[in-house]
């Protein structure tokens, strides 16, 4: 062998450590061209301004090459010091991604041999970068240890940041199954049976739900019932210890569960601390550079709580300025076309087709619950709900061409998969993202108006929205179906939370929509749609030009962040003082972000927060604070201490210059007709009951009453309250989580309607009211009894009514909602009969008793 150094004229080997040069020297694929502008430019200034900083945040469009940046400038980094580097990747497919991209480019690589479990030796050595998994890292068994056992390593990269964060969340949450392989796991039903009382005190239906395997209902386990019993909490659980579901997590845990919240719902518990211990993987917490990877259209202000970086750092990633926007996206909204292009309409379109379309057509839904998988069950669709592993092969198949298959649906999984080119022309986003996680759930629910909250979600749609274009040449078509999105995406506060690319991108949707509305003499074809979509597919240049035009117009905006960032920070402040048993400190923090915000339910979750932190140290004070957020937000856990019930005043109702003023709420008929859509899409048996109530509850508001959900904020009487004006009232009590073949009504149910009759009786002594049952069978059982002023609401009536609630609202087509005059409410009101006497009589059919088994009167 010829030692070709010894021929050198300088006989020593510098290694390169300018990221371009290491580049250029590379022995890459023939295929491989050189690195793109945007490239260099986050190269040189990383290399000139940015090689020494500590926390540092990288943001491209996507399908710019983030990966091939990431993996340089760790090379770079250890060709300098010497010294390991990490590459993280939110799961094993993009592992696998990453590892081939690498090897391609001629980027030394290794990964963790899993069937020993130990490093590769030349990553040891800082001879190859390691990529794997963030949850390899971040979990309680760790081979890269926590604390001061830790592996050391010079820098680490996580890309997908965002995806990032939520699979290290999600490793780092004790989750406690109901039922495994059939079998009933026993520390779900202790812990269950332990906490009996206090979730029955949160609501005695909700805790009956944790029974039913279909219920979507959350609850929390209140602090105070937590730390009464965290003692006996540890002692169950250390029995199951050596489980699967807590083996990775409990040595993390079991001294500290004082420190954490739990939640409750029918297929799991959680359990997860205040803060996630992320300090005591020193792997990365210690790391000299720390680099978060993510796209342009993401919210990275979350990086403060998650990861503990500075809002300096998020306020100044290295990006590529002047590159606005990335790939081709016709952005479709079928029911902005025609009301009849309705979530069923579009699907059945594709069911019909699903496999002669010679390309990937993906549907992204937020769960398997019944309301969103059914529909594509029924259809024979490749429907996608299973471990990473099955997700991968899903993938793997797209990609290789094996689209003959049928239509693929990925449940609730936005994040962390590519579907380029044909493996994905069409995507179709079906109604809005649900987190994954219990408390994530449950935080939305309490903060269904915060802009933190709905950053969130939009952040999730965003994600979702970016798997099929994954290139400046890529394209596809977006189809945004479900009420609940579209509402979302066209309210006026969207601006607010979506990126600037993305609102261009739904703006140019919104005039296709009013483009085929002017074009078309028969709007409600669906022809007008599939015509539209072969213009793009077949690469119409007209579409392509006019396209551009509209995203080169995009005016870039930098959003103000400043109080979010204030917050996350004092948040961020407020869980470590927890965890440090600093309690004092923690209830100063959150009494600060509670002068900050401006929203009731906000100022009430910050509240239950204070109230939780002066638990620990003063019980009289906590109880007194988590009064006064529930005053503020129902949706909170309801006082130990109980509550007091505020009547609604017998007096008259002026319910047209109620329903005026409801309408002036939106900026547009469109607006008003989107959000009328999302009420009634909710009303359907088989939804989740607080679903269901609350747009009974919305409905209610619309047609212009007073409304109140006493079982909701009381623990008792009706589900929905409908005060019609002076002594009329409207009850309702909803079972539409039973199944559409019950026979008939139980006596336990209708002594349950019987209860809360009395209640209000007691409340409402000299009121007049009609109680209405929304149950799918009108039969009494022969041992039950109501009294005759209840009547049934079963599918047909209710579907009756929301038919003629749409026609209420479709007679304001065309008008300018601030000039509608109280004449027109009124006529429209008779003209749809929903009218308050209608209403009393329309929608509803009296129950029939059943006598012995099988008579019926």
């Amino acid at each position: 062998m010829i030692d070709f150094t010894k021929q050198l004229k300088k006989k020593t080997i510098k290694q390169r450590i300018n990221p371009i040069e290491i580049y250029d020297d590379l022995d890459r694929n023939s295929e491989v061209g050189p690195l793109r502008p945007s490239q260099e430019n986050i190269l040189n200034d990383w290399d000139n301004s940015h090689r020494y900083d500590h926390d540092l945040l990288i943001k491209l469009h996507t399908g710019e090459g983030k990966t091939l940046i990431g993996l340089l400038i760790l090379l770079s980094t250890m060709n300098e010091k010497r010294l390991p580097c990490i590459y993280l990747c939110p799961n094993r497919y993009l592992v696998d991604q990453v590892f081939w991209d690498a090897d391609k480019f001629g980027i030394p690589t290794c990964l963790i041999d899993y069937t020993n479990n130990r490093f590769p030796q030349e990553f040891l050595d800082a001879n190859s970068i390691l990529i794997t998994t963030a949850q390899k890292l971040f979990n309680g068994r760790s081979i890269f240890k926590t604390g001061s056992a830790s592996l050391k390593v010079e820098s680490i990269v996580l890309d997908d940041s965002h995806a990032c964060i939520a699979a290290i969340e999600e490793g780092l949450t004790i989750k406690i199954p109901s039922t495994y392989k059939g079998k009933s796991i026993e520390a779900y039903t202790e812990l269950k049976d332990l906490f009996s009382d206090s979730l029955k005190m949160q609501g005695a239906g909700s805790y009956l739900d944790l029974n039913n395997e279909e219920s979507d209902v959350v609850i929390p386990i209140p602090y105070w019932s937590w730390n009464q019993k965290v003692d006996i909490v540890t002692e169950v659980l250390s029995k199951y210890s050596e489980e699967d579901y807590l083996l990775y997590i409990w040595p993390l845990y079991r001294d500290s569960l004082r420190y954490c919240e739990a939640f409750i719902c029918s297929k799991r518990i959680e359990i997860k601390p205040f803060k996630f211990p992320i300090e005591q993987f020193g792997t990365f917490s210690r790391a000299n550079q720390r680099i978060l990877m993510s796209a342009t259209t993401q919210n990275d202000s979350f990086f403060i709580k998650g990861f503990n970086f500075s809002p300096k750092v998020i306020k100044s990633p290295l990006t590529v300025p002047d590159q606005r926007w990335s790939g081709e996206k016709m952005v479709i909204i079928p029911s902005m076309v025609s009301e009849k292009f309705n979530r069923e309409t579009v699907l059945d379109y594709f069911f019909k087709r699903q496999k002669r379309f010679g390309f990937g057509v993906v549907s992204l839904i937020p769960s398997y619950s019944k309301k969103y998988s059914e529909i594509y069950r029924e259809n024979e669709a490749i429907i996608i709900d299973g471990n990473s592993i099955t997700v991968e092969n899903a993938i793997k198949k797209l990609k290789g061409g094996e689209i003959q298959d049928g239509l693929y649906v990925l449940v609730n999984r936005y994040d962390g998969i590519d579907l380029p080119d044909r493996s994905c022309r069409i995507l179709i986003i079906d109604s809005t993202p649900i987190s994954g996680s219990l408390s994530d759930r449950y935080e939305e629910r309490c903060r269904i108006n915060s802009n933190i909250s709905n950053i969130k979600i939009a952040q999730k749609i965003e994600q979702g929205y970016g798997r099929s274009v994954r290139g400046e040449k890529d394209f596809s078509i977006i189809i945004f179906l479900g009420a609940d999105l579209v509402k979302f995406i066209c309210s006026k506060d969207s601006k607010k939370y979506l990126s600037p690319q993305t609102l261009k991108q739904i703006e140019i949707g919104k005039s296709l929509a009013d483009l085929l509305q002017k074009s078309s003499e028969n709007n409600d074809d669906f022809h007008i749609l599939v015509a539209l979509m072969n213009q793009f597919l077949q690469r119409d240049q007209g579409w392509k030009d006019y396209y551009a035009e509209g995203m080169d117009s995009i005016q870039e905006r930098i959003p103000d962040d400043s109080l979010l960032h204030k917050i996350l920070v004092k948040e961020n402040d407020a869980e470590t003082a927890l965890v440090k048993q600093n309690f004092s400190l923690a209830q100063s923090r959150y009494q600060e972000i509670i002068d900050l915000v401006d929203d009731p339910s906000d100022k009430g979750w910050y509240l239950q927060k204070k109230a939780l932190a002066s638990s620990f140290t003063n019980i009289a004070d906590s109880d007194k604070y988590q009064v006064f957020a529930y005053r503020k937000n129902s949706e909170l856990l309801k006082p130990r201490a109980g509550i007091n019930y505020t009547k609604l005043p017998l007096i008259p109702l002026n319910q047209i210059e109620k329903i005026i003023k409801n309408f002036t709420n939106y900026e547009n008929y469109d607006e008003l007709r989107i959000n009328v859509e999302y009420y009634l899409e909710e009303l359907y048996f088989g939804n989740d009951y607080q679903k269901f109530e609350a747009s009974i509850d919305s409905i209610g508001n619309l047609l212009g009453f007073n409304c109140q959900r006493p079982d909701k904020s009381l623990g008792k009487g009706p589900d929905n309250l409908w005060h019609l004006g002076g002594d009329k009232f409207l009850l309702f009590e909803c079972k539409n989580e039973v199944k559409d073949s019950r026979s008939e009504i139980s006596k336990s149910e209708a002594g349950q309607m019987n209860q809360h009759l009395q209640w209000f009786m007691d409340e409402y002594p000299t009121a007049r009211y009609i109680a209405i049952w929304t149950i799918p069978t009108n039969i009494l059982s022969h041992d039950a009894y109501a009294n005759d002023k209840v009547k049934i609401m079963s599918k047909p009536e209710l579907e009756s009514f929301k038919t003629q609630i749409k026609i209420f609202i479709h007679q304001f087509s065309g008008y300018i909602l601030e000039e509608i005059t109280p004449s027109s409410i009124q006529s429209a009101l008779i003209n749809s009969n929903l009218d308050i006497e209608k209403i009393q009589a329309n929608y509803v059919i009296p129950f029939r008793k059943r006598i012995g088994r099988k008579k019926l009167t």
